[in-house]
This record gives structure tokens, sequence and C-alpha cells, in this order.
């Protein structure tokens, strides 16, 4: 076996005589005594055609063989018609004429080929780009709609929020005083069933016979009797009208619809935020997860396009090498020659790109990072944040909710407790206006959900008849805020519970 140098880089492929020396063998063998007696122009014309036929199929090193050792084939058929011509060429100069027609056009071929490598190579590297953003050093990434101020969110969820406790004060207020009214009617009530009785007139007993005096005592009794009567009276019917009056349900409503009023801002002010931490977060990911995914297609393309340039490194030389087999052809002594041509080292300097030979020191496409993505968002904390209620709310003396916003856990806000054989009656029921009927589910964890995406301002608890979880004909309701009293609610006499 010999070693022979593919390039002035040092590549080196191990290529063996075998071919060259089977061939050197058959020469004065029978075998080729009858490769010289057929037909000439039939015998070269298919040796052209293999030779053609062979530049486009196979690996670089089989391509490389078959054409070798075709053209020893040749060498062996210019021996033989020397031999039978006494040194005459015959039609050997023409047919050489015509091998090495073909290979100058392999080796055009080949030029071609690297000319397509190296532009593919260069295409490549310029669309690293492609695809990805450009963004400059002050690109923000606000949510659509939103300017990046969060003062007008603040201010609409502070302002709402200071609302909140004269709303509840005046509530309590109505509820106390209505409270105290119901007492009283209740002590004036007792006092002036207490009176509306008719007693027996031995209260009216004297001494003696004087019918004249008991007379005038039961006529004093009972003129006592219904002054007080009517004084009980009149002041149970003034308590009753303040009652009626005192209707506190105008101002429970309006303390309710502003508390859910305050959750919505809060909710806009929280989402806003969600919005934003959430999309500088995806946008500064993808600035160089896209670059680095067009670096790495590059770095296959390369890869692919170096293999394909040596391949054709050896195709090359082993066409040079063929054309010095082929100029043996007129020398006296053909096996020498085409030793020495096998024991050659060609040249593929010029079978090269340029892009694949300086990607190791490529650099990779530069691009412009935004100051968000460095120093990540500022104008607010991520809702989830473990102190965002710190410096949002509590240090500025804002009794907020807890974040019920797309990007918050909620996993420890609800806490759900059962309260056994407890009747809930029908106005209690939340009703769903938007599909006309009440909010009943199949699945306690969809009743749930449903419960703790509305919240405690809206409903209250889940209510199950027969405590025995939900089915598709006895589902569970929702029970609406604000509720009951769970100290003073109706016993179930079907085991009810909450």
């Amino acid at each position: 076996m010999a070693e022979v140098d593919l390039s002035d880089e040092g590549q080196h492929v191990t290529h063996g005589f075998l071919a060259v020396r089977f061939f050197v063998v058959l020469l004065g063998s029978a075998w080729a005594a009858k490769l010289a007696a057929a037909p000439g122009r039939l015998q070269q014309d298919t040796i052209v055609n293999l030779l053609a036929s062979s530049a486009g199929h196979g690996t670089a090193k089989s391509k490389a063989s078959e054409m070798e050792a075709m053209v020893l084939m040749l060498a062996q058929q210019a021996k033989l018609a020397r031999t039978s011509s006494n040194k005459a060429e015959g039609n050997i100069t023409e047919f050489v004429g015509m091998i090495k027609k073909e290979l100058h056009k392999m080796t055009d071929n080949i030029h071609a080929a690297v000319k397509t490598v190296d532009e593919g190579c260069k295409a490549s590297f310029s669309n690293l780009s492609a695809g990805c953003p450009v963004y400059g050093s002050n690109t923000t990434f606000l949510p659509s709609g939103f300017n990046g101020d969060f003062t007008p969110l603040r201010e609409a969820h502070s302002s709402c929020r200071s609302q909140i406790s004269s709303r509840k004060q005046e509530m309590e207020s109505c509820k106390s005083s209505r409270e105290s009214l119901i007492l009283q009617e209740h002590t004036l009530t007792t006092q002036f069933r207490s009176i509306n009785v008719f007693e027996s007139p031995e209260e009216c007993t004297v001494k003696g016979t004087d019918v004249l005096g008991y007379l005038a005592s039961m006529r004093d009794h009972f003129d006592g009797k219904k002054t007080i009567w009517w004084s009980t009276y009149y002041k149970l019917e003034n308590i009753t009208n303040n009652i009626t009056k005192w209707n506190c349900t105008e101002k429970e409503l309006a303390y309710f619809e502003k508390l859910t009023e305050c959750q919505e801002k809060q909710l806009a002010l929280e989402e806003t935020a969600c919005m934003l931490h959430d999309r500088t977060k995806e946008a500064c990911a993808q600035l160089p997860a896209c670059f680095e995914s067009n670096w790495k297609g590059h770095s296959s393309q390369v890869a692919l396009a170096n293999g394909t340039i040596n391949d054709l490194k050896f195709e090359y030389v082993a066409v040079k090498r063929i054309l010095c087999m082929l100029d043996a052809f007129s020398d006296d002594d053909i096996e020498a020659k085409i030793e020495a041509c096998m024991a050659t080292a060609y040249s593929s300097a010029g079978i090269t790109s340029v892009c694949v030979e300086n990607f190791a020191t490529a650099s990779k496409p530069k691009f412009v990072t935004p100051e968000v993505c460095l120093s990540g968002v500022k104008a607010i904390l991520h809702p989830n944040d473990e102190n965002f209620n710190e410096t949002e709310y509590a240090s500025q003396g804002i009794p907020a909710s807890h974040c019920l916003a797309s990007c918050c856990d909620l996993s420890d806000l609800y806490h759900w407790q059962t309260y056994t054989n407890a009747f809930v009656t029908f106005e209690h029921y939340m009703y769903d206006s938007s599909v006309g009927q009440l909010a009943a589910y199949s699945s306690m964890d969809e009743a749930k959900n449903a419960c703790e995406t509305m919240g405690s301002v809206l409903c209250f608890g889940i209510y199950d008849a027969n405590c025995d979880g939900p089915t598709r004909e006895n589902p569970v309701k929702l029970i609406k805020a604000p509720g009951l009293d769970l100290e003073s609610v109706q016993e179930s006499s079907v085991g009810s519970c909450i």
C-alpha cells in the first residue's frame, strides 16, 4: 500500500495499487489477447461511456478507482496494439484524445461544483440574521394599547380603594341602626302584648259595698290602661315606620359593587404588569435563540460543504493522475510511467472554498440587546413576586385583594371547608344569566374552579344537596355572596352540606 498526498494542506488518502498490479499482470496474458481481438471502436466507445457515466455516481474514492481501472484497461489495449502493429499507435491516439476531452469536462464540472459550494456557503452566512427580530437598545415590549405608564392604573385603583371604607361604614351604620330599631320593636311588641290582655276586674276590688266607688276605681284603672296602650302603640308604630325607612339593601349593594369595581381595577393593573413581564421575558429569550439557531444551521451547511469539497479534491487529484497515465501511452515503458504517475503527489490547492476555509475564524452576527433584557422590567414588579403586595399596596396603605391575574399563583388563595347538615334555600342559589339557568356543575373541581375564579365577592360556596358528590342527575350548585350565616342556617333533613 502507498500513501498519496492529495493537497497542499497535507491531506493524505491511502490508495492501493492492486488495480494497477492486476492489469499490468494481465498484459501479455490470454485474457489480454482476447481483449485485443475484440472490435476496437466498440471497445473504446464502451470505455468512454463508462468513464463519462462514472463521473456522477458513487463515492469519490469509488469513482476514482473506476476511472483508473478503465484507463489501465486502455493502457493494456495500447500495448497490445503496439505489439500487434510493431509500435504503431493505430487509433489509440484518437481514443486518448476522446478520454482527455471527457476528463477536461470533469475538471470543469469540479470547478463549477466548488463555485456552487462556495456560493451556497456565502449565502448561508449572509442569511444568519434572517427571520430574527431587530431591536434597539431602548426597545420595550409593551402590551397593546399600553404606553408604559402605570400611574393612571395605580391612581384608579387607589382612588377606588379609598372609597371602600366609607361605603362599608355607611352599610354597617345602616345595619347597626336597623338592628337597634328591630331590638326596640321586639321589646315594645312584647310590652304591647302584655298590655293588650283583658284582666279580671279583681284588681278593681274595693272594700265595702260602695258601688260608685267601685265604678270610679274601675274607670280610673282602664283609663290608665288605655293611656299606656296607646302610648306603647304609637311608639311601636313609630319604630316600625323607622325600620321600614332603614332599608340597607342599597347600601349593601353599593358596597359590594364598589368592592367588585376595585377588584377589577386591581386586576387591570396586575394583568398589565403580567403581560409586560411575560412579553419582555419571551422576546428577550427569543433574540439570542434565533441567532443561535441560524448559526447552528450555518454550521451544518459548512460541515456538508466541507465534505463535498474534500470529495471534489479527491476527484480532482484522480483526474490529474489519469491525465498523467494517458500521457504514458506514448512512452516506451508504459508500466514504469504509470507507476510514476501513481506515486506522484498531486496538488488540489485550487479546489477550495474561501467561505468554508474561513469558517473557523468567522464571527457570529452581532445584534443589539435591549436594555430591558439586561436590567429587567423596572416599572413594576412581577405580580407573583413575593414583594409585590408590599411595594405596590401595603407601603401605600392600599387594602388590596389577593392577586387574581393570570400570572399569579392561586394555589394558596382559597381553603375549602365542609359544613354538614346545612340546608340552603332557593333564593341563595347563583343564577347564570348568560345561559339562563342555575350555576350548577356535575364536577366538584369545575365548581370550585368557577367559584374561585369569581372570588368571594360574588361566590360564597358550593351546595351539595345530598352531600354525596355531584352527578349529572344531581349536580352541585353555587351559592351567591354575601351568603349565609352558617351558625344559624337551617338543618337539613337529608344531610345536605355546604
